[in-house]
């Protein structure tokens, strides 16, 4: 039996800059994400005092902050042991952390997508859920398939990775919050469509509170016990087929195109292959799959 090509759900990338100058800010600010003070560069701490957190607007600058300019790869010194042996020890501060570039390259994702209309459902601090629509005749719900992406630094390779993942089907109502509210408790509404946006329902703006006729449900049990709509049978098609064939599309519709790497330059045309078969490293990731051309 001949072994199949393998391959993780893993792209690897450059760095868009060598460089970046990300601004700070010692108080919260709309708009500005916070950032813990182990994940800072020393001048911010040294500029604004300690304190548990700092804000950030990454590259827009605003009244009031402090810019700072680091590297996106470290330095590194070489030094000698007691034993003359040479080795190598990186220059701190020398560049921005992984969590910063982390949070950075996933801002930047997530202002993409938002830009070409795609509903975006971010977690700013580790990775970002982008929702496609399916078309699918049904006059109950507009359906959508999620993607993960995730930012992780050599986890595989030597070089910054995307880990892209498939998180299944949601349904998003027809009928908005104002139809449904005399039949669903508020309680059990969770996260609901506003105008392309996702959000809690409890995060609503005042616009989306006065304006129910616009806001839409994402089904969830609550909704469903409500309505005493029936369970749905589980799919129980190949696990693995569906799964790999739902991130080559996305891949293929979304990621490997000019305009995505412009942002993020995917220096590859596929996902990685697996040259060595010990894996060890990263099967601690439950997100890590491995594809073969002939499952």
């Amino acid at each position: 039996m001949p072994t199949p090509n393998l391959t993780f759900n893993i792209l690897t990338f450059s760095h868009p800059s060598d460089e970046y100058t990300f601004c700070f800010y010692k108080d919260e600010r709309e708009n500005l994400q916070r950032v813990h003070k182990s994940l800072v560069p020393d001048e911010v701490i040294n500029e604004f005092g300690d304190q548990d957190h700092y804000y950030t607007s990454f590259e827009e600058n605003c009244v009031g902050a402090l810019s700072v300019s680091k590297l996106s790869k470290p330095i590194y010194n070489p030094a000698v042991d007691e034993n003359g042996e040479e080795f190598w020890i990186k220059k701190e501060n020398s560049a921005f952390s992984k969590s910063m570039l982390k949070r950075f390259y996933i801002d930047k994702i997530r202002t993409h997508f938002i830009s070409i209309g795609v509903i975006v459902k971010a977690n700013f601090v580790d990775d970002i859920e982008v929702w496609l629509p399916v078309v699918i005749n049904n006059t109950d719900y507009n359906f959508f398939d999620k993607y993960t992406l995730k930012i992780q630094f050599a986890m595989v390779s030597n070089k910054p990775e995307i880990l892209v993942t498939y998180e299944g089907q949601s349904k998003v109502f027809r009928k908005s919050i104002a139809d449904l509210m005399s039949l669903v408790a508020p309680d059990c509404f969770n996260w609901v469509l506003h105008k392309n946006s996702l959000c809690k329902y409890e995060d609503l703006t005042e616009d989306a509170k006065r304006n129910y006729s616009e806001v839409f449900p994402v089904l969830n049990f609550d909704i469903r016990d409500a309505l005493h709509l029936p369970t749905e049978a589980p799919d129980r098609s190949n696990h693995y087929i569906r799964y790999k064939n739902h991130i080559t599309f996305f891949f293929d519709t979304c990621l490997n195109n000019e305009a995505f790497k412009k942002i993020i330059p995917i220096d590859c045309n596929n996902f990685i292959p697996v040259k060595d078969l010990n894996i060890g490293t990263v099967s601690v990731n439950t997100n890590v799959l491995l594809f073969g051309d002939n499952k």
